[in-house]
């Protein structure tokens, strides 16, 4: 799910039926939106430089790759031969003419591809592990974040720099995988994923990876999405319903309107100027 403006959301998910499954909330209700030139397959990620400007990631649709576009009135799917016909789980767009797509890998090696306004191609980063990437949070153009499926014993934390991906070890973050990470600046980023004895949230301070925390009342659960408002403010959601927010000071757990598993969240200023006022919780089943 992601969120433009509190009366623009869009969110993706498993199949409607036969078709794909594309929602749109426009401030009073959301609303499933037809869209026939989309693969009837899973989709996993959702975002938008604009309102008029979204792409929208999944799992692979025959022997094609799968990514879609909105323009402001129609999705459509958008055929890119030089990206692997492999599932994408994630995609993130620093400007109009700069996303990039990260998803499971493709052979023996890593699946990172680019979007540079007129075509998307696949990027070759031989310091990446050749495993799953799950989620990529761009801060800007040259600073980009991409997690995913453990290397062995090793967290799997890559970063972009406007020139060259390459892993970044964290001694300090679980081996285990990592399911999501929102950067709002380029000393600010949290990740969350799978348990480690505890919650596993984790955050860049702009030198370093660190455990974050402390932790109140949150579920021992893994953590499936991460969306962070401000230095102040952040949200993330996982299985069982499971909630938590951030206050500048403490994770603690907040009470859920559902026991399923919540995969995405987004989290938007409502104010223009500090504190949400109203946040959309949006369950996208696998």
């Amino acid at each position: 799910v992601y969120c433009i403006t509190t009366d623009d959301c869009w969110a993706v998910g498993a199949p409607n039926g036969t078709a794909a499954n594309i929602n749109h909330w426009d401030g009073s209700s959301w609303a499933n939106i037809s869209a026939p030139g989309v693969p009837n397959v899973i989709l996993y990620s959702v975002h938008c430089v604009a309102s008029d400007d979204c792409w929208a990631v999944g799992q692979k649709d025959g022997n094609a790759e799968n990514l879609n576009h909105w323009n402001g009135s129609s999705w459509s799917n958008i055929t890119a031969p030089g990206v692997p016909d492999v599932t994408l789980k994630s995609v993130h767009c620093a400007a109009s003419d700069d996303c990039w797509a990260v998803g499971e890998k493709n052979g023996n090696a890593e699946n990172l591809n680019h979007w540079n306004g007129s075509t998307w191609s696949n990027i070759t980063a031989p310091s990446i592990p050749d495993k799953d990437l799950y989620s990529i949070s761009c801060n800007a153009g040259n600073d980009c974040w991409a997690v995913g499926q453990k290397d062995g014993n090793t967290e799997n934390l890559n970063h972009w720099d406007g020139s060259s991906w390459s892993s970044i070890t964290a001694p300090a973050i679980p081996n285990r995988d990592l399911n999501s990470i929102d950067c709002i600046a380029g000393n600010d980023c949290r990740t969350v994923g799978l348990i480690s004895s505890g919650e596993n949230i984790d955050h860049w301070n702009g030198s370093a990876w660190s455990r974050a925390g402390p932790y109140a009342s949150i579920p021992d659960s893994n953590l499936n999405g991460v969306s962070m408002v401000s230095t102040t403010e952040g949200y993330a959601v996982g299985d069982s319903g499971t909630i938590a927010g951030w206050n500048g000071s403490i994770w603690a757990g907040q009470a859920s309107p559902v026991s399923s598993d919540l995969n995405s969240v987004s989290a938007i200023d409502a104010t223009g100027g500090g504190g949400v006022t109203l946040v959309q919780w949006t369950e996208v089943i696998q």
